[in-house]
């Protein structure tokens, strides 16, 4: 895998299409995945709140593009202050370039100037950019107007988040691509008691899931009880 990732980062395994419960999303994965095919939209921009899937999609375009043997980097800007801005140097040297939560970088002058020069790069050179945030590209809070108009220049997705009975269908398919089957309703307890952003969903799908095998028990809602110390 051609993949550039910052120090000590990696791509989720479990981060993929098929892992991706579309809900209301279905045009925004079509266009991740002609992106990641070297198709159009060649730019692309994710939006949506917390717990939408926008990591999860941006990290499945980049395992499908990595499949094809392309050239990427995937930064999640959110960890930018621990970098130096010289990070995005030869940037538009790869193939596709994804830049994860771009609005963590919102108002830092050198951040944004290094983004702005990188994104016309990466014009100049014909090549992929995906990119993720909180809300549309005007509207994350960009201090410098050439940096917001070309963010704006992608073609623009808002990712929609899951309603509740679609974030039980979407547990009960990762629990299946696992190997774990996932009764409805211990889906429903979960949904009940904790945290409804789906992230946290899924990770503590992830301990029930290494309790179950260490138990050898099937997840029933006694059992969950018992592990979470409910």
């Amino acid at each position: 895998m051609n993949t550039q990732l910052p120090l000590g980062l990696s791509l989720e395994d479990q981060a993929t299409f098929d892992n991706y419960f579309l809900g209301s999303n279905a045009v925004a994965v079509d266009a991740a995945l002609a992106c990641a095919n070297d198709r159009e939209p060649r730019w692309i921009f994710f939006w949506g709140a917390g717990g939408s899937g926008r990591t999860h999609l941006l990290q499945s375009l980049c395992h499908v593009a990595a499949e094809r043997d392309a050239k990427l980097a995937y930064l999640p800007m959110s960890q930018a202050r621990t970098w130096t801005v010289d990070v995005l140097d030869g940037l538009e040297n790869m193939d596709l370039v994804c830049l994860d939560d771009v609005d963590a970088i919102s108002g830092e002058h050198l951040w944004e100037l290094g983004l702005f020069s990188l994104l016309n790069r990466l014009r100049d050179a014909g090549r992929r950019l995906a990119v993720a945030a909180s809300a549309v590209p005007r509207q994350i809070g960009i201090g410098l107007p050439d940096l917001a108009s070309r963010l704006g220049a992608c073609a623009v997705f808002h990712l929609q988040g899951l309603r509740d009975d679609d974030k039980l269908r979407a547990l009960q398919l990762r629990a299946h691509r696992r190997g774990l089957d996932l009764p409805a309703d211990v889906g429903a307890y979960l949904l009940r008691r904790y945290a409804r952003d789906m992230g946290a969903l899924y990770a503590l799908l992830e301990r029930l899931d290494r309790a179950s095998l260490a138990a050898q028990r099937r997840l029933t809602v006694p059992f969950l009880r018992q592990v979470l110390g409910d």
